[in-house]
């Protein structure tokens, strides 16, 4: 056999691995049985808020004083 024929069969079996390997198992994913409380949870939920919150100072003089002093007092820039 010719190295091309074993690149093809090589390329015919990883196909087939990566195949049964990812596609079927999504497959075998169980349907959710009661839709009316799939829909609340995901209507509770939606969007996801994150649960921590920053508690960091910010110093907004600091900030004007680092951007006046990068670039040069030549640009314009707001901070928010």
């Amino acid at each position: 056999m010719t190295k091309m024929t074993y690149l093809i069969i090589g390329l015919i079996a990883v196909g087939l691995i990566s195949y049964f390997l990812f596609f079927r198992q999504k497959q075998s994913v169980e349907p959710v049985k009661n839709e009316q409380t799939a829909s609340k949870q995901v209507d509770t939920d939606f969007p996801p808020k994150p649960k921590w919150k920053p508690n960091l100072p910010v110093d907004i003089e600091l900030i004007y004083e680092k951007a006046k002093y990068y670039t040069g007092n030549k640009l314009q820039f707001a901070i928010f």
